[in-house]
This record gives structure tokens, sequence and C-alpha cells, in this order.
């Protein structure tokens, strides 16, 4: 990581300076690194917490979702490095194409390649509806990104993605 040179200040109320202090104290880290890692948050080299909540159907919306908003808030600079970081190995065929996937949207919406890793993920043999119900099929087949489609996965997509981007 780069020498800090530069500072940055800001105006907040005391109540603001307070609740800042409380919760960069409950966080056991100092106020400044606490404001940076609010406002500057970066991919967390392991994703397993989000491969769990993926697995369990009924959290996979919104663990995509946090999956997609954490890939998008890293800056293009050191995206590549952080998803070429993922290891979804351990995982079953729908999470790993899950993850490889949200990387493959993201990577396409930056206009960079996706990892390597991700184009080692085999699509689904079979495919793989978020929704038991037949009827709610046709929903899928349109709200799935092209990326999920390509993997036979039928998930709508998350809140806040779209076709052709995501929304930090």
């Amino acid at each position: 990581m780069p020498a800090k040179s530069s500072q940055l200040q800001i105006r907040v109320t005391p109540e603001q300076k307070t609740a800042l202090k409380d919760a960069a104290e409950r966080a056991g880290i100092s106020l400044s690194a606490y404001v940076l890692r609010q406002s500057l948050p970066t991919l967390p080299n392991d994703l397993s917490p989000i491969g769990e909540r993926i697995a369990d159907y009924r959290q996979r919306p919104r663990a995509l979702a946090e999956l997609m908003r954490q890939l998008v808030t890293v800056p293009t600079a050191q995206f590549a490095e952080m998803a070429d970081s993922i290891d979804p190995t351990g995982h079953t065929a729908v999470v790993q194409n899950c993850l490889a996937a949200s990387v493959e949207h993201v990577s396409r919406a930056r206009g960079l390649d996706q990892p390597t890793w991700a184009r080692g993920v085999r699509p689904l043999e079979r495919p793989h509806f978020a929704w038991e119900l037949r009827s709610l099929r046709p929903y899928l087949m349109r709200a799935a990104l092209p990326s999920f489609k390509r993997r036979g996965l039928y998930i709508p997509a998350p809140p806040g993605v779209s076709r052709h981007g995501v929304a930090p």
C-alpha cells in the first residue's frame, strides 16, 4: 500500500464526531481507519461467508447483491487483482457458477477480461432456476443476466444491477 501523504478534513457536528468515534472504538480501529473503511470498502480476500449465503437459496438474492456491490466499489486498478483472488473451490457447482457469473458481469461492465478461474468454472449441465414453480420460468429466463444465462443460472438480477452494468 502506498504511503499516506495527503490529508482530508471534513466538518461534522459534535454528535456525528462522537458517533464516529464510538463506532471506531467498537470496531477496534482508529477513527481515520474507520472512516476510510466505511467510505472506501474493499473486497475481502475470503468470500466464503458470501459463498455460504449464496448457497442458501433464501439468502441468495441479497448475497449476490452484496457480492456485486463489493466488486463494483473496488477501484478498477485493483479489481482484477481482487477478482483473481476469489477461490470458488469447496462450493457447489451452483455457487461456483454464481461467483463466476457475478465476476464476469462486473468485468464486462468495466471492459476487462474475466479472471482465469472464472473461465475454468464449467457451466451447469442442467439449468438451475431460482424458484421451483414452472409458471415462473419464463420470467426467470427474461430476468436473468446474460452472464448467468450462459452458465445455466436463471436467477433474477440483484437490485441495482442492470444488463449492461452495475450501479455502485
